[in-house]
């Protein structure tokens, strides 16, 4: 049975590749077929292994960010912040990657700094020289550096992820270390890259000033401070000066989800945008593709799918080549399918089982397969990939930048075991 679990979750996602159909969509009816005829599962259970938690924090950090995307406010702290660093040509490159790193990182997600972000590096590539591959990697390098920060949405996910599995109390630590590693990791393929193509000889671009905020866009920027505040504040206070029963009371109970929807409700009646078209900016596909495939692994974990894999990995690889193995099957996986919304729930579950026969960190397990996802969600294939592509007006440049990104996929994950290997990764 626990075989014929994983070529379920292989032919899942082939045939929502291949269809270009929700690979959710798929995993959901596998999950039903599975779970209630081969293994008895009642449709009640079945219907609790949907990760509602996940589906939850997803819809509300996307549903916030909406408005700021829809009314410019985003977009205009990217071009004032890029506009400031105008005289200084070389610095731009990484200008751009820590801005992505910022918005990405701050809780809008990769998926809404990529969108932002390429068309503004574009642009600034067409004026100054710079290689538009160099730009579309300024740009996702520095959204994957930032997309496992504790209020990100992959944090956020990967941090519950952890908790499922019965790392509850290790959770923070681990969560910090894939943010760590990852953001090693991308710093580095972002200055290799920087320096092969030359990011340093570019010509200082001709930009206009940018206009100043709009009354609409004040009024977001004070609610996106306001929600920043109440997530990071009283971590840093209680950091600062600890043991302050109000602060300890905050640092339990924030929480990302419903602090957004506060800034939904406040986005909502300061009219800083239209409902209507803030939930139309909800990624419904996402959500159905990660909590379907959620179910389909909460089937195999049923199964025993998931002693099974992890049983043959740690019979088969040594406890020193396990991490590179995990970047590699992590990478490969990601070309061709969303990270976050399936390799991350797919390999996860394995680590527990690892680090138990070979006597391994399982922070360092997660970091690997967190890390490996990242390296080629700019694959043409992949969500990333097809946002970058999205992200470019031009035709011919958009061809070409096509042939880039299927390659490099391959010399990210080379750089990424190496790196493993060196011990960068820990």
């Amino acid at each position: 049975m626990s075989i014929f679990v994983v070529l379920m979750i292989v032919a899942v996602i082939l045939i929502g590749y291949k269809t270009n159909i929700n690979f959710g969509i798929f995993a959901i009816v596998a999950a039903y077929i599975i779970g209630s005829f081969a293994l008895g599962i009642g449709p009640a259970k079945l219907t609790a292994m949907w990760p509602t938690r996940i589906f939850f924090l997803i819809l509300t950090i996307s549903f916030f960010y909406a408005f700021p995307m829809l009314n410019g406010t985003l977009e205009k702290i990217a071009l004032k912040v890029v506009y400031a660093g105008r005289n200084v040509a070389w610095f731009i490159p990484i200008l751009l990657f820590l801005l992505s790193f910022v918005i990405c990182g701050i809780g809008a997600g990769p998926y809404a700094s990529t969108a932002i972000m390429t068309p503004i590096a574009m642009s600034i590539a067409s004026l100054s020289g710079l290689h538009p591959f160099l730009a579309a990697i300024t740009v996702a390098t520095g959204s994957m550096a930032g997309g496992t920060t504790p209020i990100s949405i992959g944090g956020i996910v990967m941090k519950g992820l952890i908790e499922q599995l019965g790392f509850a109390e290790q959770s923070g630590v681990y969560g910090i270390g894939i943010m760590v590693n990852i953001i090693k990791v991308m710093t580095i393929i972002f200055l290799l890259t920087y320096v092969v193509l030359k990011g340093y000889k570019i010509k200082v671009p001709t930009m206009e000033k940018p206009e100043p905020f709009n009354k609409i866009q004040r009024r977001n920027l004070a609610v996106i401070i306001f929600v920043a505040a109440i997530l990071i504040l009283p971590f840093l206070v209680d950091l600062i000066v600890p043991g302050i029963p109000i602060i300890k009371t905050l640092t339990k109970n924030v929480d990302v989800a419903f602090v957004s929807i506060i800034g939904v409700m406040l986005s909502l009646i300061l009219k800083l945008g239209d409902e209507r078209k803030a939930i139309s900016k909800i990624p419904l596909g996402l959500l159905i593709t990660l909590c379907g495939m959620g179910m389909l692994i909460q089937v195999a974990v049923e199964a025993g799918t998931v002693e099974m894999l992890s049983a043959w990995m740690s019979n088969n690889v040594s406890s020193s080549l396990a991490p590179a193995a995990l970047v590699l099957v992590s990478g490969l996986l990601s070309i061709i399918s969303s990270g976050l919304a399936v390799v991350i729930p797919t390999l996860f579950p394995l680590v527990p089982g690892i680090s138990s026969t070979l006597g391994m960190s399982a922070g360092v397990l997660f970091s690997a397969i967190a890390i490996g996802m990242n390296t080629t969600t700019m694959s043409p294939f992949s969500t990333g990939g097809g946002l970058i592509l999205g992200g470019i007006e031009d035709e011919t440049e958009r061809k070409k930048m096509i042939q880039y990104m299927l390659f490099f996929p391959f010399i990210m994950i080379a750089i990424t075991i190496l790196l493993v290997l060196l011990g960068v990764v820990r």
